[in-house]
C-alpha cells in the first residue's frame, strides 16, 4: 500500500527574504528562526530543524490548517457588527485550539514523551495570551505542563521558571482554585526533591495535600498523590516509620476507591487517563 504524501517540509530559512530586522522568530523559543516548516496552510518558522520536527509531531500537525485562517491579517471591511462577529469567531476558535493543545500536551506527557508535550502547551499559552492577556488565571494548567515536561527532562531551571510564571498568575488571581493550587505545590514540591531540597519539598507537598483536600478532600485519589511524593521522601530521609505510614495511606484511598468502583463503575471514568496513570506508578 503506499504511504501517504508528507504534509510538511522543511527547509533552510532565506533571511535575505526577509527586511533587516523583520526576521521571523522560531515558534518554541523565540530566539531568531533558520528554518523554515512549509504546510499546506501556513509556513511556520523556527530555530533549528529539530525545533521544527518536535513541534510538527507535538501539535502542528493537529492544527496547522485551522492556523493559516487564524493568522490571516484581519479584512477591515463590513460594519461594526460584521466586524464583532468576527472577532468572536476568532475568539471561539482559539478556545477550541486551547483546549485541543491542552490535551495534546496531556496526552505525551501520561506517555513520557516529555519533548513532544512541549509544543501543545507553547501554542495554547500563546492563544490564552491572546485572549486573556499575560498573568490571566486560564495560563496556569500550561505553565504547569510546561514545568511538567521540562521535569522530565531534567530542565530544572525551565521547570522552575514555568512554576514561578504561574504562581505569578495565581499570586494576581486570589480566588484561584484549590485544585490548581494543589497541583502548582505539588510541581514545585516534585521540583525540590530532584534537586535534593527535601526540607523545602515537603513543606510545598504539606501545602499540596491540604489545598487538595480543601478541593476534594483528604482521602481522594487526586489527594493521593501527595501523600506519595512525601512518602518518597521520608524514606530517602531514612524516615522508614514516616515513608510507611504515608505509603499505607496511598494503598487505602485507592483501595477504597477501586472498591467502589466494583459498585459504580462510572467512578472510574470520572478520572482523567493521567489520573490513572498516576495511579498505577504509585501502586505498582
Amino acid at each position: 500500500m503506499a504511504q501517504p504524501q508528507t504534509q510538511y517540509e522543511i527547509r533552510a530559512l532565506n533571511a535575505l527574504a526577509f527586511p533587516k530586522g523583520r526576521q521571523p522568530r522560531c515558534e518554541l523559543t523565540g530566539l531568531p528562526a533558520t528554518v523554515e516548516c512549509e504546510t499546506p496552510h501556513i509556513t511556520l518558522y523556527y530555530a533549528t530543524r529539530e525545533h521544527a520536527e518536535q513541534a510538527w509531531h507535538g501539535i502542528m500537525n493537529k492544527i496547522a490548517p485551522l492556523l493559516g485562517p487564524l493568522r490571516a491579517s484581519a479584512v477591515v471591511v463590513g460594519s461594526e457588527e460584521d466586524r464583532a462577529k468576527r472577532d468572536y469567531t476568532l475568539n471561539m476558535s482559539k478556545r477550541a485550539l486551547i483546549d485541543l493543545c491542552q490535551q495534546e500536551a496531556s496526552k505525551f506527557l501520561v506517555a513520557g514523551r516529555y519533548e513532544l508535550a512541549i509544543p501543545g502547551a507553547i501554542q495554547a499559552i500563546s492563544f490564552l495570551k491572546d485572549i486573556h492577556g499575560d498573568g490571566a488565571m486560564e495560563m496556569v494548567p500550561p505553565y504547569l505542563q510546561l514545568a511538567e515536561a521540562n521535569l522530565g527532562l531534567g530542565r530544572f531551571q525551565q521547570a522552575e521558571e514555568f512554576l514561578s510564571l504561574a504562581n505569578w498568575s495565581v499570586l494576581k488571581n486570589p480566588d484561584c482554585s484549590n485544585a490548581i493550587r494543589s497541583q502548582l505545590h505539588r510541581n514545585f514540591g516534585k521540583l525540590y526533591s530532584a534537586k535534593g531540597k527535601l526540607d523545602e519539598a515537603l513543606q510545598e507537598l504539606a501545602k499540596d495535600i491540604y489545598c487538595s483536600s480543601l478541593e476534594v478532600g483528604p482521602e481522594h485519589v487526586d489527594t493521593s498523590a501527595g501523600y506519595y511524593h512525601m512518602a518518597s521522601i521520608f524514606y530517602t530521609q531514612h524516615r522508614i516509620e514516616n515513608a510507611l505510614a504515608f505509603y499505607d495511606k496511598v494503598v487505602d484511598i485507592w483501595y477504597k476507591f477501586l472498591a467502589s468502583v466494583r459498585n459504580d463503575t462510572e467512578l472510574a471514568e470520572s478520572l482523567s487517563e493521567s489520573q490513572l496513570q498516576e495511579g498505577m506508578d504509585m501502586l505498582s
